[in-house]
């Protein structure tokens, strides 16, 4: 009886994921597997007493990771635009003598 429900859990969550677009999943023990986890991104550091974790796998193409990249450099280029604006609005406070 437990099996069967256990069988019809993993199933349900199967469609659940697949839903999303997950082509691939599975049940994992958390005790395996996970020995180089980064610090704070194990399952147990996470869930301390879980006993399974649930992994799916989803295609990410080569565009997800130009859109990284490509927003970690507007991020450097607005830093330094930001500390421009910044520093000139600091140099208006000083001519101009109150806050802008």
């Amino acid at each position: 009886m437990a099996e069967n429900s256990f069988s019809d859990l993993k199933n349900d969550l199967e469609n659940f994921v697949e839903d999303f677009g997950a082509y691939t999943m599975q049940v994992a023990n958390p005790r395996r597997g996970f020995e180089n986890a980064i610090t704070g991104c194990h399952p147990r550091d996470i869930f301390e007493n879980c006993n399974s974790v649930v992994v799916f796998g989803i295609y990410v193409g080569s565009d997800y990771y130009r859109s990284i990249v490509l927003a970690r450099a507007q991020r450097k280029l607005w830093r330094k635009v930001e500390s421009r604006i910044f520093f000139a609005r600091a140099q208006i406070q000083k001519l101009v003598g109150f806050d802008c």
